[in-house]
């Protein structure tokens, strides 16, 4: 393990706000200098060169080798994460504009986690001042699909040498430069490619510290994100009694506050809160993301006929949300749901008794596609945990509708199955030549999800070798990203 691992309290800040800032401990304000000089350069002469910025920058490497930037990957998405192929220079020069609000694209139109499993590296050469266009954040948003402009965002007004991690999904812009001076911000993507088993950070205290929060009423999801980081062992930690009937009617209120504050408390209760199934499932269509989001954690949390209410809402959902969810303008997936993540956390719950995984494998053979791609989307959700489910993602590889193959690939990256029919079966995906629809970044998302699972397993059976370095010679730069990722991780 590198030195400079995060602490408990930094972790769970980071459940909560989705962002840390930190400084490269052995690097120079000399260095972050020259680095600013030479990007300067760069742009004028070369232009920016996308992708392919560290080659034409390779003294960031140093950036991003620091102890303090590697302690801070490890405890955030482990040891063995891969830097993605994805990068860029964002030079934001004088005169320039505020953009709006906004999540950067899913890569290839995949799944949103709220699960730590990809995040954002920003580094900053030199000092932002506030005129100089500053990076601005809303804490805590990385679990919304819906903009907060109503929430305070934060301008991150930093030193020369900066390194802000978020996670790839909260919410953020570039704010207007008004000064005479480039601000240069440096992005890079880390893709986590283990499911946690244990903690990676400096852990000491297994128990979550109690917060609230009022413009964040997620105690029961925050909880829920930090025992899936501590690898889901130890028993959740419920609350005492049984809600009471204030509590439930809190879940009829007119004012949204108390609605989403009633949602929360409720799931603390855990398999207790079944006498307010029914109220919580009425709420998974609130007007309010923040009162869905918190009914979904809450009947995810144990209640007897919390999964069977869950499967339910997630195939109405699916149904009234793929369309809109194409439409969106951003790329996003059309299993791309608020109840996936309730569903989730049954399955990755031991008060669930294991449930939420078999309930979504009967419906993998449903005749709508877009529920069997909401069923495949969630099971890549509970990641680890849906590995008895390996067999039908398999199938579901070959299935006639594309989101449901790529989602079946994207899932199966999460739950590490290296037996030779799942190597099979990706290795024929790495060859499947159908059609598909080129979303956000990737060209070729089926066959780049299928290598990035292989990616992830890091020890590949002797007949993957073959096709992975086949692909390598593709037209994707992603897919050849991820076959030469899958090749050097076995030693090839």
């Amino acid at each position: 393990m590198p030195s400079n691992l995060l602490k408990d309290q930094a972790m769970q800040d980071f459940v909560i706000n989705g962002y840390l800032v930190l400084r490269p401990k052995n690097l120079t304000d000399a260095f972050h200098q020259d680095v600013y000089d030479r990007l300067t350069a760069m742009i004028k002469n070369h232009g920016n060169p996308g992708n392919d910025l560290l080659d034409h920058a390779p003294c960031v490497n140093e950036v991003l080798a620091d102890p303090e930037v590697t302690g801070a990957l490890t405890s955030l998405v482990g040891a063995n994460s891969v830097r993605d192929r994805h990068c860029a220079c964002h030079n934001w020069g004088p005169g320039k504009d505020a953009q709006g609000w906004h999540k950067d694209y899913p890569i290839g139109g995949n799944m949103r986690y709220h699960r730590t499993r990809t995040l954002l590296l920003l580094y900053y050469p030199q000092e932002v001042s506030p005129g100089m266009g500053p990076t601005a954040v809303l804490p805590g948003t990385q679990y919304y699909m819906e903009p907060r402009p109503d929430l305070p965002g934060i301008n991150l007004h930093v030193e020369a040498g900066t390194v802000v991690i978020t996670h790839y999904e909260v919410w953020h812009r570039a704010t207007a430069n008004t000064s005479d001076r480039m601000r240069f911000m440096l992005k890079f993507l880390y893709n986590r490619t283990e499911e946690p088993r244990e903690p990676t950070w400096d852990h000491t205290d297994p128990h979550w510290v109690p917060r609230e929060n009022p413009l964040f009423p997620h105690r029961n999801l925050w909880q829920h994100m930090w025992h899936w980081y501590q690898g889901g062992k130890d028993d959740f930690p419920y609350a005492a009694g049984t809600p009471s009937l204030d509590e439930i009617e809190g879940l009829k209120s007119a004012e949204p506050v108390k609605r989403r504050r009633a949602a929360d408390q409720l799931g603390l209760y855990g398999p207790a809160a079944q006498p307010a199934a029914t109220a919580l499932a009425a709420a998974l269509t609130d007007a309010d993301e923040v009162v869905r989001l918190n009914a979904a954690y809450a009947l995810g949390s144990g209640a007897a006929d919390g999964v069977p209410l869950l499967l339910e809402g997630l195939k109405k959902e699916a149904a009234e949300k793929w369309e809109t969810n194409l439409q969106r303008g951003d790329f996003t997936n059309p299993s791309q749901l608020d109840l996936t993540f309730g569903l989730a956390a049954a399955g990755s719950t031991a008060a669930a008794d294991g449930t939420a995984v078999p309930v979504l494998g009967a419906v993998l053979d449903h005749p709508d596609w877009y529920v069997r791609a909401a069923a495949i989307a969630t099971l890549g959700c509970i990641g680890l945990n849906a590995g008895s489910a390996s067999m039908d993602l398999i199938a579901a590889l070959a299935d006639p509708n594309e989101w449901v193959a790529r989602n079946a690939a994207q899932a199966l990256g999460n739950i590490p199955t290296p037996n030779g029919r799942v190597a099979g079966a990706l290795a024929a995906a790495l060859t499947d030549t159908r059609p598909v629809t080129a979303w956000s970044l990737g060209k070729d998302p089926l066959r780049e999800n299928a290598a990035s699972a292989l990616a992830k397993w890091g020890d590949l059976p002797d007949e993957l070798i073959a096709p992975l370095q086949t692909a390598q010679g593709e037209d994707s730069e992603y897919l050849r990203f991820w076959a030469q990722t899958a090749l050097a991780r076995r030693g090839n």
